[in-house]
Formats: C-alpha cells, structure tokens, sequence
C-alpha cells in the first residue's frame, strides 16, 4: 500500500479527543489546541469544513477529517523534537546550486525571495492565481527535471505526496514545506524528502487562535510561530 503519513500516524499514535482542549475550524486554517497548550495546524485548501467536533468517528478517506488529524499530529508531534536554530528554507538550503528548482504549492514569500537573487524557479498551485504561476499542464514534465523540488505540506493530508515524488528523478533533491508539516523521523523512513521545514507555536498561543478563527493564514500568524527543520539523518 503506498504510504499515507495520516494512515501512518493514525495506526502509530491514535486519535484521542479527549486530548483536545479547542478545534477551531477557520475559512484557510484548522487549529487543534491539546489539553497541555500545544498547537498545530493545518491549511483547509478551500475545503468545507462544517460543524465538525473532537469527538468524530475518524474517516481517513475524508478530506475534513484528514485536515483535523494532520493539526492534531502537528500539536502531537512536532514539539518532541530538537531542532537547530530555526532558519527560513532559502537561508538553510543553497539553492544556486540547482539548475530547475520546482515548487509545488504557491509561497508567496519564498518565490519574491527567488526573483529578488535573479534565481529562476517554477511553481504551480491548483487553486492560486498569480502572474508568477506556471502554467497547471507543464507540472508534470517540469517535476520529472526539477533537481530541487519544494513541495506544499498540504499534499500530506490530499493524499497527493508520493504522487508527486513518483515523479521526482532520483536525483531530486525533495523538500516539503509550510505550517501542516509533520515533523517527525519517520517522514524520512518512508518518502524521499530530504528535508522537513514546518513549525511550531507558544503554548496556548491565544493570538494564533483568534487569527484562524478570523478566517486568515499563513502571512497573518507567520510571526506567532518558530520556523524548524529537520533534515534526513
């Protein structure tokens, strides 16, 4: 079966609501709270997510229940590691060394930060728009070149990760990125990615709370949260 890291951390860790002190459900954002202040989030990609409490019956084929159990995995799982000083990805990796550098998901702050050094770089996201996406249709081929692929840790809960690394050459350098990532070793055991850039926030962090449940993002809580890395032992 190939492998699904919400059906992974499922079997190795469980669901148990009654660790859940707050799910809040917000338009870009899921956030669960656990009873000890630990937080983690996950971006909802225009999924309706409805009256939905802590308690449900977990359904790993449906794509609500999947975004509450990747918060809940981040909250579980990300503070129990020891990360370095956390760096943003384009300071951490030298990516001037790569010829096609591919990004799949829209990060708005990293790609300025592409453009600003004159580094040439691709990015598709289904549902943004923006002058500087690539056309939807050439992601595939340009995924199979890339030697440097930035990948949305989004596709961890839409079930689209080890499609898009089935395509990556051997030789691609993967990283996934953004605030639903997973933080955990076994990422590495199980997929390709080299490095793993997520976060983690204060404990009952209050002001991450209101902002998802506001209906923002990623640009509003940025500053709530430490960016951390892990990289393949």
């Amino acid at each position: 079966m190939p492998f699904d890291p919400i059906r992974h951390f499922y079997k190795k860790a469980g669901y148990n609501p009654r660790l859940i002190k707050e799910l809040v459900v917000g338009e870009k954002y899921t956030a669960v709270i656990l009873q000890d202040g630990r937080l983690g989030v996950c971006a909802t990609l225009g999924n309706v997510m409805g009256r939905i409490t802590a308690d449900f019956q977990a359904d790993l084929k449906n794509p609500v229940h999947r975004i509450i159990l990747n918060a809940y995995f981040n909250a579980l799982l990300n503070y129990d590691n020891e990360y370095e000083e956390g760096r943003d990805i384009f300071e951490e990796i030298p990516f001037d060394n790569y010829n096609q550098v591919v990004m799949v998901g829209w990060f708005r702050t990293l790609h300025k930060k592409f453009r600003d050094k004159g580094l040439p770089v691709k990015a598709y996201d289904i549902l943004e728009k923006s002058k500087y996406l690539d056309p939807l249709e050439e992601m595939h081929g340009a995924v199979r070149k890339a030697d440097a692929l930035v990948v949305s840790s989004t596709t961890i809960f839409n079930k689209t990760l080890k499609e898009i690394t089935d395509l990556a050459s051997a030789e691609c350098d993967i990283f996934m990125l953004g605030p639903s990532t997973i933080m955990h070793p076994d990422m590495f055991r199980h997929t390709p990615v080299k490095a793993l850039f997520g976060s983690v926030f204060k404990l009952h962090d209050k002001a991450v709370i209101n902002i998802i449940k506001s209906g923002c993002g990623t640009p509003e809580f940025s500053g709530h949260m430490r960016k951390v890395f892990l990289k393949r032992p």
